[in-house]
């Protein structure tokens, strides 16, 4: 799923299903707030939300990720990739990794808590991640797939995505 970058913020959100527009108010009514993270300074934060998230999910076992491997990312990336994370009442709740490369971004890892989905502050993070890449000259995000091999309405992951970018489905 690949989210187009080249729309004014206005229409951007405008393109999204409308559960992720009343999430992103809900969010900032909710009053989450976003904090972008160049040095991986709250890697240890995202490490516990990923892992969270990873258990609460329960994919397939490849999907857990060692501290090295994160440590090693972030240092052998350095410049091409940042922590994206949203904060609720002082908390980090969500969080994720982008990589940069060329005119694209990618969206590699994340979570949110299972005690912060009230606050629907995922919605917001991606929504400034984007409106973040574009600013850094992306011309679109690279959400990723689904949970399975072949696309279906059952595989919550890939619906999700679609939600955020509902015409961005490719082979």
């Amino acid at each position: 799923v690949v989210r187009r970058l080249d729309l004014p913020e206005a229409e951007l959100l405008n393109d999204m299903k409308p559960k992720v527009r009343q999430n992103v108010r809900k969010a900032r009514r909710n009053g989450v707030t976003i904090e972008f993270d160049e040095d991986a300074r709250h890697l240890d934060e995202f490490m516990a939300i990923y892992t969270e998230t990873m258990d609460r999910r329960k994919p397939d076992r490849a999907y857990y990720w060692s501290r090295e491997f994160f440590e090693a990312l972030v240092r052998d990336l350095k410049g091409s990739c940042f922590l994206a994370h949203a904060i609720a009442n002082g908390r980090i709740v969500s969080s994720e990794i982008i990589l940069l490369s060329g005119e694209t971004a990618y969206f590699f890892l994340g979570g949110t808590t299972a005690e912060a989905l009230h606050y629907a502050a995922n919605e917001l993070l991606k929504m400034e991640v984007l409106l973040r890449c574009r600013g850094l000259g992306k011309k679109a995000l690279i959400l990723g797939g689904g949970s399975g091999t072949q696309p279906s309405s059952a595989d919550g992951l890939l619906q999700y995505k679609l939600s955020i970018a509902p015409q961005g489905a490719v082979p």
